[in-house]
């Protein structure tokens, strides 16, 4: 079952890593790709878009910090 299989991820990694939500299936993914656009720019509310807007802010996030500290080590 993929809830359990998740489960299992959050528990094993959740306390070393963020362990985010799966995205839903749906078709918009690959029609958005087959045009060269990105699903969450052409559909913002398409199933799955608010996990990969918190995908993309956690990148920024840890971008951030990472940068910062090298700035007040450099």
């Amino acid at each position: 079952n993929d809830r359990e299989v998740l489960e299992q991820i959050q528990e094993q990694y959740g306390p070393h890593l963020r362990v985010f939500d799966p995205v839903p299936k749906a078709s918009v993914y690959a029609q958005a790709t087959s045009v060269g656009r990105a699903a969450v720019e052409a559909m913002p509310d398409v199933a799955g878009a608010a996990v990969y807007r918190d995908v993309a802010s956690a990148l920024v996030e840890e971008r951030t910090a990472r940068i910062k500290e090298v700035d007040r080590v450099a």
